[in-house]
């Protein structure tokens, strides 16, 4: 139960850690990505909505930090099998060519 504990408290605080910056002005966040489905089984496609460039990625965290899946992006719409990975909690990073993250969110995983 302790360590059941210590989980969750530590993912609460990774979800601080990943920031969350959008393209927009004066402070205003616009949304960059949708994704869907969530919660997702066999895949999750995320839609981007901005023009994007060459050297684009899209990571998957789990809830302890760990990168499960790395995608390259070479188009807007980017489907990502998740076969390989446990049912839970999961967060993705959108990041330009120099590593910066454009955007962040979280999703679920039931499979």
């Amino acid at each position: 139960m302790k360590n059941l504990l210590t989980i969750f408290i530590f993912c609460l605080f990774t979800t601080c850690a990943f920031a969350q910056k959008g393209w927009g002005q004066g402070g205003t966040e616009i949304k960059v990505v949708k994704f869907y489905p969530n919660p997702a089984s066999s895949y999750i496609t995320f839609d981007i909505q901005r023009p994007i460039e060459k050297g684009f990625v899209i990571q998957i965290y789990n809830c302890l930090g760990r990168r499960v899946i790395s995608v390259a992006i070479n188009s807007n719409k980017v489907t990502v099998p998740l076969e390989s990975i446990f049912r839970g909690l999961y967060w993705f990073q959108l990041r330009d060519k120099t590593g910066a993250i454009i955007e962040s969110n979280k999703f679920q995983v039931n499979n």
